[in-house]
């Protein structure tokens, strides 16, 4: 049954297992895994003692919750990267000083505040930071609205000019595009914000079957963690990466990234990295703005937690204290 089967989705059970590899492992007899879409009740549920780890704290609430004695606030930067993407097959997205220009139109600061609320960092590149790939001096961009509008000017595009970003029902996504359509709108770029679900988002933006890009110009997008950026950087932006949805193709990237994979001399490997940066920043394919904490509450019953890079909880280590 329909319902059924969405109750059992938001309710798991995992029992332990005694012949486990390890001896005395896992901790807990027993692992209840419950779905609570709704912020404000997941943090309640928290606070009541319903539930000992809650994944996504909100954001507006961390500060205060930094400050209290009921709950451990741990954050982990490096998490994500979130950035805008341009579809390059087509007007406006097809020039480039078009797309340098929103490097110096959108405020990132305004991101870390209205959006973040103070977690995570600005981002001006795709090297997430606890990486040794991650430069925290790079800042190659500011927020400059006469600069953009010189780019704007030199790109041939006609101005004002009327576009669409699709957003997800995600409330931090949405608060992004609202603070972009602000930023872009001051130099004639009417950012239309339209909602939808995560179907007819994938629909509008996935690559097409002949392998064309879809429909959009502009979109927002993210990428988790990888410990090595060569687990990504071909995916998203190689010519005929499986997510590049963009449609991005520069033989010179190409090139590096075949380099990259070719040294086994860490520090020249890492100087390669850079150059893709560099070169990034120049096509700006995409706008990195802002890279993303893993946020988790717990309990200070909870024993034996350690928040990985990765975001993922090993639970075989985790215990409770009576």
């Amino acid at each position: 049954h329909p319902q059924a089967a969405a109750r059992a989705l938001h309710h798991v059970v995992l029992e332990r297992n005694p012949d486990y590899w390890q001896p005395g492992k896992p901790y807990l007899d027993q692992l209840t895994f419950r779905a609570i879409p709704v912020d404000s009740t997941r943090l309640t549920e928290l606070r009541s003692g319903g539930i000992q780890l809650a994944e996504y704290l909100p954001f507006q609430d961390i500060a205060r919750l930094r400050d209290s004695q009921e709950i451990i606030v741990s954050e982990r930067p490096g998490f994500r990267v979130d950035y805008f993407v341009f579809n390059v097959t087509r007007s406006p997205g097809n020039s480039k000083e078009f797309r340098q220009a929103w490097n110096w139109l959108i405020d990132r600061d305004a991101y870390m505040q209205g959006s973040y609320f103070g977690t995570g960092a600005p981002a001006w590149d795709l090297f997430l930071p606890g990486t040794r790939f991650h430069d925290p001096n790079y800042q190659p961009t500011h927020r400059d609205v006469a600069k953009a509008k010189e780019l704007l000017a030199a790109s041939g595009v006609q101005l004002p000019i009327d576009l669409t970003i699709y957003a997800t029902q995600d409330p931090v996504e949405q608060r992004d595009v609202q603070i972009l359509q602000a930023n872009v709108a001051e130099a004639g770029i009417n950012l239309a914000i339209e909602v939808v679900d995560e179907a007819r988002y994938n629909e509008i933006h996935q690559p097409r079957p002949d392998g064309s890009a879809g429909d959009f110009d502009v979109q927002i997008s993210w990428w988790g963690f990888r410990p090595d950026p060569d687990q990504y950087l071909g995916v998203i932006l190689k010519t005929n990466g499986s997510w590049n949805w963009g449609k991005y193709s520069n033989p010179e990237y190409d090139k590096l990234l075949e380099a990259e994979q070719g040294e086994l001399d860490d520090a020249k490997r890492i100087g390669i990295f850079r150059e893709i940066a560099e070169l990034l920043t120049e096509d700006a394919p995409v706008i990195p703005y802002h890279f993303g904490a893993n946020v988790k509450g717990v309990l200070p019953t909870v024993e034996g937690f350690v928040h990985r890079a990765d975001g993922l909880v090993r639970y075989v280590d985790i215990g409770l204290r009576q």
